[in-house]
């Protein structure tokens, strides 16, 4: 058998830069309140924005620039038709760019551009009106191709250049598309629902969020809520720690952790593995020193609903922007009198594969999260599982001292997915990545016997089916999607999950559904030969008929799941 060196081809990367910011060359020019955008090919086009100096004189930009994240090196691209600030860019379907919103010189609002990779240059988009042209619009790229023009809402169809006048969305704050085509948008007071079906917008729904505060952030969890952070009052008189997450399945709005630093003009993103990476920004608390810019990064996590301690950027941010690479680095450019940027390098984050918590347990399948974790993106045959993909693999260290090389189901830059060897002694491990040039980086983790978690479809609706048994002994497949019709014929549930194949007992077993202990069947491996993939088998009682949305966990030896939800139909 081949060496793992042999097979694993990877360069290796300096642990100690894990969780950090590290500089990465210099813009251009100094710019604010511009905009970037991640391309096809993996580099960030970053477009006009202003410039102030030292005497407060702006300069209002029409310049581009591309960062080569294989280089770390900006580099100048086809100068805008004229300047733009406060705009938006969105990567159409076809890989060109579209910028709008926003304003030019003199507060006019400008006529929206297409910037083409291929040539480098910029060229008219058609003309929008000027309630698309503001600040405040949020694009986002619909299903369909077009894109969605928050704010006074217009829809541009790149097919054709055309704009089209929608109605109002009141998005002042930020919008987030969710994974059913419905949309999310929070103003400085609200938090709205938005059907768009038709070329149309229809409100669904509008929550006040109790306090009003402008220049919030929104960012879409995995698990489908949205969460609110951050933001000021008057215009920067006041900054909040606040923060909020609206679950659009209930329409519940629901106070979580609050920041550690009172920041807006911040930015906010998704990682991979589903925390949020909060940045820099503004703080009033330094208005009277003049030390209003920071530099302090944060981490959400949605596990516990609390923010944590990230990492110090190089430098202070407000204005700036930050990018999500496609190896999972996060580019960090501008901000108010800055060249400089630089590079977030999140720290390497094991949890099981189902949910985000780190919950591990022998033969149950894990995650792990971070950045330049594999050369290339690649799955493996379930039939025959390999401990080398995409150029790396896992090694498992438990408190014993014994290692074990573990047995992979796929690999990516920001994701890999891995059978915890059965053999592991539960206790405190460590988990490293390693690759032909050494270890990519290493994590701590500690493994229970078991740790049940329920995989789900979109990080709420559990990945699961139903059957209905007809008075004739025929079964109907039900969608645990929509709402679940519950009369005398009985509904029997598989939900799929892992970490719970080591029970010790099905009498330890226990799932609440809607408040409600249902009986469990089976609960165990699901059967088929995946490795790790376990499932449960159970009979909904008919006394959760027309209970509407409730949720459901699981408790395996007192260890708790994750939470997921289910709807049930009025009779």
């Amino acid at each position: 058998m081949r060496t793992l060196a042999f097979l694993l081809t990877f360069t290796s990367l300096v642990f100690a830069q894990e969780g950090r910011f590290v500089p990465t060359g210099k813009l251009t020019t100094p710019r604010e309140s511009h905009a970037a955008i991640l391309l096809k090919d993996g580099r960030v086009l970053i477009t006009g924005g202003i410039q102030q100096d030292q005497l407060n004189k702006t300069t209002y930009l029409a310049t581009a620039e591309l960062y080569d994240p294989v280089t770390g090196t900006f580099r100048p691209t086809g100068s805008m038709l004229q300047p733009h600030y406060l705009h938006v860019s969105t990567l159409l379907a076809d890989g060109r760019v579209l910028i709008a919103g926003g304003f030019a010189q003199g507060n006019a609002p400008p006529p929206a551009e297409l910037y083409d990779p291929a040539s480098g240059s910029f060229s008219p988009a058609g003309i929008p009106t000027a309630k698309e042209s503001i600040a405040g619009v949020h694009a986002i790229l619909l299903p369909t191709g077009k894109v969605l023009l928050t704010g006074l809402a217009g829809l541009y169809d790149p097919a054709n250049q055309s704009f089209t006048s929608l109605g109002k969305i009141d998005s002042n704050s930020g919008a987030v598309l969710l994974p059913d085509g419905r949309l999310v948008a929070t103003s400085y007071d609200s938090v709205s629902l938005y059907d768009l079906k038709s070329d149309s917008v229809t409100l669904l729904d509008k929550k006040p969020l109790g306090s009003s505060w402008l220049h919030r952030t929104t960012t879409l969890l995995s698990d489908g809520s949205v969460l609110i952070a951050g933001g000021d009052w008057d215009y920067g008189e006041q900054t909040t720690w606040e923060a909020l997450v609206y679950n659009p399945r209930d329409r519940s709005t629901k106070t979580t952790g609050i920041l550690l630093i009172a920041r807006d003009s911040h930015r906010s993103i998704l990682l991979p593995g589903g925390q949020v990476l909060v940045i820099d920004g503004y703080n009033s608390d330094g208005y009277s020193s003049g030390q209003c810019c920071i530099a302090e990064a944060e981490l959400y996590d949605p596990v516990d609903g609390q923010f944590h301690a990230a990492a110090l950027d190089i430098d202070t941010r407000q204005g700036h922007t930050a990018t999500l690479l496609q190896d999972g680095r996060v580019l960090v450019t501008g901000g108010r009198g800055r060249q400089s940027a630089s590079l977030y390098i999140p720290q390497l984050r094991a949890t099981s594969a189902a949910s985000p918590a780190p919950a591990l347990a022998p033969g149950s399948l894990a995650s792990l999260f971070g950045s330049q974790l594999a050369s290339v993106a690649e799955s493996a045959n379930l039939a025959a599982l390999p401990i080398s993909l995409g150029g790396s693999g896992v090694k498992i260290r438990d408190g014993s001292g014994t290692e074990y090389w573990a047995r992979l189901l796929f690999a990516s830059p920001t994701q890999l997915n891995f059978e915890m060897p059965p053999a592991v002694q539960p206790g405190g491990l460590t988990i490293t990545v390693s690759g032909s040039g050494g270890s990519l980086a290493a994590t701590g983790g500690m493994l229970t016997p078991v740790a049940p978690a329920l995989f789900t479809f979109d990080g709420r609706t559990p990945a699961a089916y139903a059957l209905r048994y007809e008075p004739d002994g025929k079964t109907t497949v039900v969608s645990t999607s929509d709402p679940i019709a519950l009369d005398s014929r009985p509904v029997y549930l598989t939900l799929y999950a892992t970490g719970l194949r080591n029970r010790t007992s099905l009498a330890t077993v226990q799932c609440e559904i809607g408040g409600v202990n249902v009986p469990i069947d089976y609960a165990g491996p699901e059967g088929s030969g995946i490795p790790g993939l376990d499932q449960v088998n159970l009979r909904l009682p008919a006394s959760l008929r027309g209970c509407g949305i409730v949720d459901l966990t699981l408790t395996v030896d007192g260890f708790r799941s994750n939470v997921v939800t289910l709807e049930f139909a009025n009779p």
